[in-house]
């Protein structure tokens, strides 16, 4: 689940900002996820990275992929955090509850750990 999340939040601020790398990371203790992508742009649209950063977060706010995975978006200064809501906990929770959950199909290879 975390890697779909991460890959539509990529998505979207790849389309809105028209760049290959968005810069997205773990957002630590503030956020599930975070970018600094404001930075990157401040310089080629000259303007601050705090206001650009809230027009991304405003626009991409009404993505509905991110509104799907219930995925809240907030700004601190030129930093856009993503919050995953209940919506997305719950559906993760049910996932891990299912027969096999994470588990892989076997390989032959043989690994020896010392």
């Amino acid at each position: 689940m975390l890697d779909e999340a991460k890959t539509t939040v990529e998505q979207a601020l790849r389309e809105l900002t028209g760049l290959a790398d968005v810069a997205l990371t773990d957002g630590g203790e503030h956020a599930d996820l975070a970018t600094t992508v404001a930075f990157t742009l401040a310089k080629a649209r000259k303007q601050p990275p705090v206001k650009i950063a809230a027009e991304i977060a405003q626009a991409i706010a009404a993505d509905p992929d991110l509104k799907a995975l219930d995925i809240a978006i907030e700004t601190k200064g030129p930093y856009i955090n993503f919050r995953f809501g209940s919506a997305y906990v719950r559906e993760s929770l049910k996932a891990a509850v299912q027969p096999a959950y994470g588990s892989l199909p076997k390989k032959p290879d043989r690994i020896v750990l010392e």
